[in-house]
């Protein structure tokens, strides 16, 4: 909790969540009651809440992980009805939204690995975002989950339960700790958003796993990419690089025969294009201005590469 609300007080905190805890008892029961003391301790005027802060994160997790055990615990037949107070699964979350059938939206919370573990049979898609989580979450029995993001999540080292899923859409943002077998078992039909080629390159060596349509490269931080297999990239129709960091766009995409439009947003460090496949339809150019004069007809450097693609946007 220290740190994710590390820009917040942590009093406040604290005060806010004791009391939303408090209001809880009569759902989670008398287990809690010995670790709200131990909270209520620390919260007391004069208290040293640094000095018993892994006292108070003990009693603190273990009253969060109740909290959601009252929420997942129900089965899928009952009505599901949230206490006051129970969207906030921890601090910091900026919202929970729930619709058991459909979306399941988590921002900002600690999750333990069996966070999932009851319920949500019949969930859609699911987002996880900006949370502290244990190294593996148990995600394999939601077997009708058509989309999942994985968001901004730096101690998630793999989800059990997977059997070469497949997805519609699947989302990794800045999971940098994702295992190599983890990433293997993923097979998505449609949408394929990344934040670093190192991921996908992991991805594209993992036997029969092929690209969808579309593919977006979005806030990749390598100053260099470069496309590692190629031959599982010939599905690609939709390439888009969207707040990428890298100088420049891989070599070898003259490679991806079957793509139709390429999509470029607010990437300054691009300022010239490769060879582009001759499958190419549609060109657009969002937030680039040194790459757009590039590209300027007739005299730009890269404006050979382009001139054979009847529709471009520039702006």
């Amino acid at each position: 909790m220290w740190e994710v609300n590390s820009g917040f007080n942590i009093t406040e905190v604290l005060v806010e969540d004791y009391s939303s805890l408090k209001q809880l008892t009569t759902q989670m029961g008398d287990d809690i009651s010995q670790h709200l003391q131990i909270i209520e301790s620390g919260l007391e005027e004069g208290g040293d809440i640094i000095s018993d802060k892994e006292n108070m994160i003990k009693a603190w997790l273990f009253c969060h992980e109740q909290r959601i055990r009252v929420l997942y615990g129900r089965t899928m037949e009952l009505p599901l009805v949230v206490p006051f107070g129970l969207v906030d699964l921890a601090r910091g979350a900026e919202f929970m939204s729930f619709n058991l059938a459909g979306e399941l939206h988590i921002c900002g919370c600690i999750l333990a690995a069996d966070s999932f573990i009851n319920g949500l049979a019949h969930l859609k898609s699911l987002i996880i975002m900006c949370c502290r989580t244990s190294p593996s979450l148990s995600i394999g029995h939601l077997t009708s989950l058509e989309s999942l993001d994985l968001i901004h999540l730096p101690d998630l080292c793999s989800l059990e339960g997977l059997s070469s899923w497949q997805l519609q859409y699947l989302s990794l943002i800045d999971v940098p700790n994702l295992t190599t077998k983890c990433i293997s078992q993923f097979r998505v039909q449609q949408l394929l958003v990344v934040s670093s080629f190192v991921l996908l390159n992991l991805m594209l060596k993992a036997e029969g796993f092929i690209v969808p349509p579309n593919l977006i490269l979005r806030y990749c931080n390598e100053a260099s990419a470069s496309f590692g297999e190629c031959a599982n990239l010939l599905s690609v129709k939709h390439l888009y690089f969207w707040q990428c960091k890298m100088e420049f766009l891989p070599g070898n995409l003259k490679f991806l025969s079957s793509l139709e439009s390429l999509d470029i947003r607010h990437c300054p460090n691009i300022t010239s294009l490769p060879v582009l496949p001759s499958s190419l339809q549609r060109i657009s150019l969002y937030g680039c201005d040194d790459l757009r004069k590039n590209c300027r007809e007739p005299d730009g450097e890269s404006w050979p590469q382009i001139s054979h693609i009847r529709w471009k946007h520039f702006d």
